[in-house]
């Protein structure tokens, strides 16, 4: 049985996600996308042939999984409402804007057998998959992150932005926990 799945927000990365998921269209059945710009979203919606929802909770008893790509304010909120509803749910990183309620999403994802990720991409870059089986035990790592600020994701900030995926690299290459933080 294919997965009914549904994008929460297109912006930049949900629009990415979208043509991810058209490319999965014999896995998955695209039931909808949904975001607060509504003129941009229903284009990509008539583009890709499936329909546009301006409220999220229109969603709900429609779907088996969401990707969620708001801002991050909201990534609580919208997490919560399809994870109460039985939905498996990604969310695009960072999780949310405090630890309590990421914590709290994750019991509620446990309490009903779900899946719960955060999106982290660049585990899955090809730079990164060819040399991370090459690194056994670094002993220095440095990072250094050179692009143009993107003037997007202002509400959380450039670590939980960008860095974050530096981090999260570094973990994937250092296979022990971190210990002081």
């Amino acid at each position: 049985k294919k997965l009914n799945v549904a994008i929460i927000g297109i912006g930049h990365l949900g629009s990415r996600h979208l043509k991810v998921y058209d490319e999965l269209s014999s896995q998955i059945n695209l039931v909808g996308v949904c975001a607060i710009k509504p003129d941009r979203t229903q284009r990509l919606a008539s583009h890709y042939h499936i329909p546009f929802f301006e409220d999220y909770r229109g969603l709900a008893g429609k779907v088996d999984a969401v990707n969620i790509c708001v801002p991050t304010i909201s990534h609580y909120e919208v997490g919560k409402f399809f994870l109460e509803r039985g939905v498996h749910t990604f969310i695009e990183k960072p999780m949310t804007m405090t630890v309590e309620q990421a914590d709290e999403l994750i019991e509620i994802a446990k309490a009903k057998k779900l899946k719960l990720q955060i999106g982290h991409v660049e585990r899955f870059n090809s730079a990164f998959m060819a040399i991370k089986h090459f690194t056994k035990e670094p002993l220095f790592i440095e990072c250094h992150r050179l692009n143009q600020f993107p003037n997007r994701s202002l509400d959380i900030g450039v670590i939980m932005d960008l860095m974050i995926h530096d981090i999260d690299i570094i973990l994937g290459l250092n296979n022990s926990p971190v210990k002081d933080f």
